[in-house]
């Protein structure tokens, strides 16, 4: 049922149709056909792939290219441009397959004949990991291996999605729309509002937008790509960092309001108004004083103004202000009477009609014996409470209510906030009143509950809310909706109540909502979109670089190991089920064809590496035990029939727990805490080779006969007693022919001091290595580095990794392409979630 319905009704009637007793409104959704063309084209972004569809099954040339104003008869001049043709009415392009490159938007059209479509955007994003909603703890993938055609990562994760950044604009069915921006930094995008003409605002802490400097605030076009000509800067001069609450676009308006106080360089304190189409300030500061700004309205050129500031223009006004923007921003002499009040009354949502402001927050407003909390009517002539509009609210939660958003659908207010009643009757969290009197709409009750902490349910509420057509939508927190499955995002039938099947997933909550013409902006503090749920262990296509959705072994706990020996995949963990069987610690996978558990050993605890020798596999961790016979974190098994080595009996372990393993020339190489060597026929430990290290070892691989390993220390010293000479490490290889150790050429320049290696793999006569600076805040002068085996000298590398502490824990070289996993939150300052992937020959110079 269309909102339309409801204007100019009265209460009576708008309450009929409410409660679906009127008919005769429903009408079909509108279409979004391409004007002057009918050749239409769309885009969807993918996890590494971009689908195209087309409206006609006849055949067409693919253009596109990277520049969306491209002359497309001469795509070849553009950048990253390319060419298909194709049939049928739809076309997939893979990542690796296309020579797409996962940070960059693509624009595409659609020929045939002498049509054209209008150019679509969209990107192939890279893969995202994630600890599941709302979990305190980061992702990280831990390990990596080739298995034939197919990259296998493990670590501690539970979901996967696409990249984005804390913004992303979906369709009212919930599927992505356009490029899904890509908003580095980290920081959670805070506001969100449409123009009402395809244009969205997006604002929060961030830095970059698709590679280009934005400070803190964004505007995207109706495609979805950014703008690149409209860039305000945001800056706050305090300590904290600056923060944008919400985001009002009013025709030639874009007002902005939070906590900052300097606008393109120029002084404003919390709020200030932008033109829409140059980003240009208005010559207008509120001088507000005593907080910041948390909610805006407008109603013809009155700027509505709520928050929890103190003054405005040097005059009281605790918590709201009006100001005139037809007369350069003038205050008003417009003074809601807030009457007593114990603590700064705090207004966190306006709305407004014809005759009244609504207002909702934390407050206790009391004028003329008649008292209002956390939700009040005012008169837009001069601000006087409405004394015939009343909303009783209660919360049970030891704390007074609080109201989070409005929204006004032409004779409805929507509700959003933390209550569990509303005018004497049970209602949690969102709520629809009649506007003209307040009363609560008896039909129109979701239930919105939320899983806590201990995993039992309560009551789940809402924070934001949008409106489009007959659909309002809403984030909160919440997990599920009228029983079904909703994290953090949901849509109802306006009229009804009833929920929509809009249900997109994101890893972390929404924090702001803006919609139009059957699209949504999302925004928060999420870092993937359209997760699924798959649990610390997945596979990739090598040649396309896309997911394989179907291969789900879903170990319960964290992969700290993967190894390929003899066909078989080897998973080492802290996992007690894997592949839908109750396994612990250690399993064994077929060939890549048939990818199922076939080897169940009995190891009691967890494995944290492998290694293996032409005869056996190595198996390193926290266990005590293993096929019911004592071995101290050390063991062995055989490789041909996976039988449990008894006789290999290791006589010395490594100190503290095991971080990796490497076999070469019949001896068995431990690191953690310190560095063994085992004899890999009988366990004996090699009491003449004990270096002394400063610190752990975290890496090791072989390569033509040398040993490589990364570590924290700043030196090695061959002699156990510390005699002799130390060699500078972090990087370092050993020849067990020779017995001598070589560290990187040239007194090692770019890996000294706090610098800690953390990964390191070798191919062709390479070794790639990764770490961090350990000292906070610092950024390494490299974060991969390439470095020529024979001579041991670095050649190349990458120190595009920016974010504290992110640190590569494994990394994978396979044909055009180097893949890292970790920890890794952005790189060259945009998203990146636990996994990133760079070009080989980005790497060298």
């Amino acid at each position: 049922m269309r909102l339309r319905c409801y204007r100019e009704l009265g209460a009576g009637v708008m309450l009929a149709l409410l409660l679906g007793l009127a008919a005769g409104c429903d009408g079909e959704s509108r279409d979004r056909p391409d004007a002057g063309t009918a050749l239409t084209l769309n885009a969807r972004s993918d996890i590494m792939q971009i689908h195209l569809r087309w409206s006609s099954e006849r055949p067409v040339n693919i253009v596109y290219s990277s520049d969306p104003n491209c002359e497309w008869e001469n795509y070849a001049s553009c950048p990253h441009s390319g060419f298909r043709r194709a049939d049928g009415g739809k076309l997939t392009l893979t990542a690796f397959g296309d020579e797409l490159d996962p940070d960059t938007v693509y624009y595409f059209v659609a020929e045939h004949d002498r049509e054209r479509s209008r150019h679509v955007a969209a990107r192939a994003t890279l893969p995202g990991f994630g600890a599941g909603g709302g979990a305190e703890r980061l992702p990280r993938i831990i390990t990596g291996a080739v298995w034939e055609d197919r990259l296998l990562v493990g670590g501690a994760f539970e979901q996967l999605g696409m990249v984005t950044g804390g913004a992303a604009l979906f369709s009212g069915k919930g599927e992505p729309v356009g490029p899904l921006p890509a908003v580095g930094n980290w920081g959670p995008v805070t506001a969100a509002a449409s123009d009402g003409s395809g244009r969205w605002y997006v604002a929060g802490d961030f830095a970059v937008v698709d590679g280009s400097a934005r400070e803190r605030i964004a505007r995207f076009l109706p495609d979805g790509s950014l703008d690149r000509e409209w860039a305000p800067s945001i800056r706050y001069s305090q300590a904290a960092e600056p923060r944008i609450e919400r985001i009002l676009a009013a025709g030639d308006y874009v007002v902005i309001g939070g906590e900052f106080d300097r606008v393109n360089g120029d002084q404003r304190s919390h709020v200030a108004v932008l033109d829409s189409q140059t980003g240009q300030l208005l010559d207008w500061d509120a001088e507000l004083q005593g907080g910041s700004v948390q909610a805006l309205a407008m109603r013809g050129e009155t700027l509505f103004v709520g928050g929890d500031f103190a003054e405005a223009g040097g005059v009281s006004r605790p918590g709201l202000a009006a100001f005139d923007l037809a007369r350069g921003g003038r205050l008003l002499d417009w003074e809601p009477d807030f009457g007593e009040f114990a603590v700064q009354p705090r207004v966190w949502a306006l709305t407004a009609d014809a005759e009244t402001l609504y207002v909702g927050g934390r407050f206790r407003y009391t004028a003329e014996s008649e008292t209002r909390q956390a939700l009040a009517a005012l008169t837009l002539a001069d601000g006087a409470l409405r004394s015939d509009w009343h909303v009783d609210l209660r919360s049970s939660r030891g704390d007074a209510p609080t109201i989070r958003d409005l929204y006004l659908a032409e004779g409805v207010l929507f509700v959003a906030g933390e209550f569990d009643e509303i005018g004497g009757r049970e209602q949690a969290g969102l709520a629809a009143v009649v506007a003209l009197d307040g009363r609560p709409i008896d039909d129109w009750r979701p239930a919105l509950t939320l899983t806590g902490p201990d995993g039992r349910p309560e009551a789940g509420f809402a924070e934001r809310l949008a409106v489009d057509d007959n659909t309002l939508f809403v984030a909160g927190s919440f997990t599920e909706v009228d029983e079904e499955p909703r994290f953090t995002l949901a849509a109802f039938d306006i009229a009804s109540g009833g929920l929509k099947p809009f249900s997109p997933t994101v890893d972390e909550p929404v924090l702001a909502l803006a919609a139009h013409d059957e699209r949504v902006m999302v925004a928060g503090a999420f870092r993937l979109v359209q997760t699924t749920d798959h649990k610390n262990l997945a596979a990739f296509d090598l040649a396309a670089g896309t997911l394989d959705e179907d291969w789900r072994p879903n170990p319960d706990a964290p992969v700290h190991a993967l190894l390929v020996a003899e066909d078989r995949l080897y998973v080492g963990g802290a996992f007690s089920y894997i592949d839908g069987e109750p396994q612990q610690g250690l399993a064994g996978f077929a060939t890549p064809n048939e990818a199922r558990l076939v080897w169940y050993p009995k190891v009691e605890g967890s494995v944290t590496a492998l290694a293996a020798s032409p005869q056996r596999l190595f198996v390193g961790g926290d266990f005590a035990k293993v096929e019911g016979v004592e071995r101290a974190g050390l063991a062995a098994f055989g490789l041909s029939g996976g039988a449990f080595d008894n006789a290999w009996q290791p006589t010395g372990t490594a100190a503290g727990p095991v971080a990796a393993m490497a076999y070469l020339d019949e001896t068995v190489y431990i690191a953690g805490v310190d560095l063994i060597a085992l004899d890999a026929r009988n366990g004996t430990r090699d009491s003449e080779w004990s270096p002394a290290t400063v610190g752990p070892v975290h890496a090791l691989t072989v390569a033509d006969g040398r040993l490589y390993l990364g570590s924290a220390f700043a030196a090695v010293n061959p002699n156990p007693d510390g005699t002799g000479e130390d060699v500078l490490a972090g990087v370092a290889s050993f020849d067990p022919a020779t017995g001598a150790w070589q560290t990187v050429a040239g007194g090692n320049p770019v890996i000294q001091g706090e610098m800690e290696i953390t990964a390191v793999t070798a191919a062709d006569d390479w070794l790639f290595v990764g770490g961090f600076d350990r000292r906070a805040h610092a950024m390494p002068e490299q974060s991969i580095l390439v470095i020529e085996r024979k001579s041991m000298r670095a050649v190349g590398g990458n120190s595009r990794l920016t974010h504290d502490f992110s640190s590569p824990q494994t990394l994978v070289v396979a044909g055009d392409h180097v893949f890292m996993g970790g920890d890794v939150e952005s790189f060259n300052q945009l998203p990146r979630a636990g996994f990133t992937v760079f070009a080989r020959a980005s790497l060298f110079p």
